[in-house]
Formats: structure tokens, C-alpha cells, sequence
């Protein structure tokens, strides 16, 4: 009898004596693993991911050992405090038309604010009174996803939200609309993600107090948006008779189809986000011949978050341009580290009448 009893309570110990080993090895037994459930996240606004909105800004992760900020990748294309990511329009025209911001999945509203005033430039004086009113998220929405996880979307147009607290939501249903409300100096939507309190990376599903580099976890958006890192994006690519300036390409960056030959000159413009110091631009005009027209390239002296570039010619008034298609392209050039170069290009076309 005593034999029976002790069988049963070495049995009965088994499942503890495994769990012991397991703490002691410092590991965590498998019976006592929380699975984590993470969400996956529709593309919180109305665009085609891409081609007409891109993430601006990346989540901060902490500075490097020279003290610079930096992103998930080790780069600089974020800044001091950044706790989500910036999904940033073309240009102030695409805001006036109207880009609804859409629930990244279903939830809860817990939060809503409305009432803020869209800026474009932004001054020091309202940059001082959205610092003293603590409103520098200005027009915003906070959803309950459950099991611990917000989102929060920031920087929409004023008299725009859509939702009042405690109204339930699908994934994609409407919540307000794209603006430059808050602390922002471009019409963007600022999404962020917290678990448990803790902000996370959507574009990795970590913590963003990882050290960069180091966790390799896959995105929160859907797979099918194919949203990942990218360390520079040409966003905007044309041509105008005269030389932009960055004021105006931010009101409205269009290209256009068609210009006159008769012009007081052909200029190719381009934008870019997260040009870095000693990257190589080349911008080139080609003509209907396919032979250059002009050219410049530069080596870039300091890192950009947003950099407007240019390339272009005077048309002299008793010679105007030979009718057709020219070709803008411009061409970044980047030297890795493991000393292969990376290549960002994009081409627009014109056609001269």
C-alpha cells in the first residue's frame, strides 16, 4: 500500500518537477507560456500604399553610440520620441480632396477629439500653444482592440472625426480624415500601437525599448499590403517650365502630361524621403532623341527626412524645345556596408507640344 502511494505521488509531482527543471535551465515550461495574440492591421487610410501615401517617419528606437536617433533598421529615418509610424501624403492637394482614415481592425473607440485647427506652415506660436495645450496629437481617434492592444490616429483634418467614444468598429470602417491638425508640418495620419501600455513597432510587433536590429518579428499590417522597411522612397517625380520650390511641390506636387515648347525653360523635379549624407543623385532630361538634355548629380552633404531636387534648362526664345517626349530620371546611389551600392530610381515622362 505504502508502494502504491508513494508511485502516485511521484506521478502526481512529475508535471512540477519538469516545471522546476525548466526555471532552473532558465527557461519557460511550456505549460506555463502565455501565447500573445497580435492583430493584424488593415492599411489605416484611403490610398494605394506606394504610390500615393508612404511612411515618412519610423518608430524611434533609441539613439546609436553618437547619439543620433534611430529606426528599426539602425537608420535615421525617425526622430527623437517617435512612437508609431507617419503615413504621409503627396502634397496639401491631396489632403483638401479628402483621404478618409480608416479603423486598422475592429474595436472599441475609447477615446476622440475633435476641434483642432489644421496648419500649413505651422509657426512657433502655434507650435508653443500645442505644446502648452498638450494637443500635439490634435484631432485624434483611440481604439480598444482587446486583449491589451490600442491603436491610436493622430494629425486628422478638423470637424472630421466620425466615431464618439464607445461606439464599436469593423476593420476599415471610417473614422475621420487625413489633416495637419496637432504638431505636424505635413498633412499626414500618425499611426501608433500599444500592448499592455507598451508601445510597439507595427512594423516588427516588438517593443520599441528593442534596441534596433535586434528583433527580427514580422509586420502588424497585412501581409497582402506588403508594407516593409525601406530606407528611401522616391515619392514624386515631373516636370514643370520653371523651377519649383519645395512651398510649392508641398501644395501640390502633381506632374504635369503635357508642357509648351515655348516655355522660359523644361525642369524635372523630384522628392525624396530619407536621403542620407554622401549619397550619390544624378538627375538626367533625355529628349525625344534620347539624348541628354540636362543633368546634374550631387553628393549629398547631411541626412534628410524630405529632400527636393531639380534638373533643367533656360529655353532661349528663338529656339524653342523639338516637340515629343522627353524622360526625367534621377537615380540615388548608396554605398552598403558590405560595400555593394543601392539603387533608387524612378522616371516620369512629358510629352512637349
Amino acid at each position: 500500500m505504502r508502494v502504491i502511494l508513494l508511485l502516485l505521488t511521484v506521478f502526481a509531482l512529475l508535471p512540477f518537477l519538469g516545471t522546476h527543471k525548466a526555471y532552473a535551465q532558465g527557461k519557460t515550461p511550456p505549460s506555463l507560456v502565455k501565447i500573445i495574440h497580435k492583430p493584424s492591421f488593415s492599411l489605416p487610410l484611403d490610398c494605394t500604399y506606394g504610390v500615393d501615401c508612404w511612411i515618412l517617419n519610423y518608430a524611434d528606437r533609441g539613439p546609436d553610440k553618437d547619439g543620433a536617433e534611430t529606426d528599426l533598421a539602425c537608420a535615421h529615418r525617425t526622430y527623437d520620441g517617435h512612437k508609431g509610424v507617419d503615413f504621409a501624403l503627396p502634397d496639401l492637394a491631396a489632403r483638401d480632396r479628402g483621404v478618409a482614415v480608416r479603423a486598422g481592425a475592429a474595436g472599441t473607440v475609447l477615446k476622440a477629439r475633435d476641434g483642432q485647427d489644421d496648419h500649413f506652415p505651422l509657426t512657433e506660436e502655434e507650435e508653443t500653444a500645442i505644446k502648452t495645450a498638450r494637443t500635439e496629437c490634435g484631432n485624434a481617434v483611440l481604439i480598444d482592440h482587446g486583449d491589451g492592444w490600442q491603436s491610436l490616429s493622430c494629425h486628422m483634418k478638423r470637424g472630421s472625426i466620425a466615431v464618439k467614444p464607445g461606439q464599436k468598429v469593423k476593420a476599415g470602417d471610417k473614422i475621420g480624415m487625413v489633416g495637419s491638425s496637432g504638431l505636424t508640418q505635413f498633412p499626414h495620419l500618425h499611426f501608433g500601437l500599444t500592448h499592455n501600455g507598451a508601445v510597439i513597432d507595427p512594423l516588427t510587433g516588438a517593443d520599441i525599448a528593442t534596441p534596433c536590429g535586434r528583433d527580427k518579428g514580422a509586420s502588424l499590417f497585412s501581409k497582402s499590403l506588403k508594407i516593409a522597411y525601406e530606407p528611401l522612397v522616391i515619392t514624386t517625380a515631373g516636370f514643370k517650365n520653371a523651377a519649383p520650390t519645395m512651398e510649392e511641390l508641398e501644395k501640390d506636387s502633381a506632374p504635369a502630361t503635357k508642357l509648351s515648347a515655348s516655355g522660359k525653360s523644361l525642369v524635372f523635379y523630384a522628392i525624396a524621403l530619407g536621403v542620407r549624407e554622401k549619397d550619390s543623385v544624378a538627375l538626367t532630361i533625355l529628349d525625344p532623341r534620347r539624348k541628354t538634355y540636362a543633368a546634374i548629380e550631387k553628393i549629398m552633404d547631411k541626412d534628410r527626412a524630405r529632400q527636393m531636387l531639380f534638373a533643367g534648362r533656360a529655353i532661349p526664345e528663338n529656339a524653342p524645345l523639338e516637340a515629343g517626349t522627353y524622360t526625367g530620371r534621377i537615380v540615388v546611389k548608396r554605398s552598403g556596408k558590405d560595400g555593394k551600392d543601392q539603387i533608387f530610381e524612378k522616371e516620369s515622362l512629358v510629352e512637349i507640344e
